[in-house]
């Protein structure tokens, strides 16, 4: 009877045993589990993020195209007036040659 017990309480420590093991593999399983999912939401964050960016360069690069063009239509302008100062000096001095001469 006493061989009898101490197979029993054997079986109950191995029993024990692998319960145990299962509650740490299924500890470990849940902690991955969690982890998988705070991956994938910090995925999903960073890729709003990689998103939103990509928009504020397009819309930078639509204000410096912009920007780009007002400088030059400026220069234009610029270069336009000048000539017409230069005009105007040239007609004085053509009008104070010919009076002069």
């Amino acid at each position: 009877m006493y061989m009898e017990e101490t197979i029993s309480e054997q079986r109950i420590e191995s029993i024990t045993e692998e319960v145990d093991q299962f509650q740490l593999l299924e500890e470990k399983i849940d902690r991955l589990i969690r982890l998988v999912n705070k991956l994938r939401e910090d995925k999903t964050s960073l890729e709003k993020k990689v998103e939103e960016q990509e928009q504020l360069i397009a819309e930078l690069k639509d204000q410096i195209e912009q920007l780009q063009a007002d400088k030059e239509r400026a220069r234009e302008r610029i270069s336009y007036v000048l000539s017409k100062i230069d005009q105007i000096d040239t007609e004085e001095n053509e009008n104070e040659n010919e009076s002069g001469e």
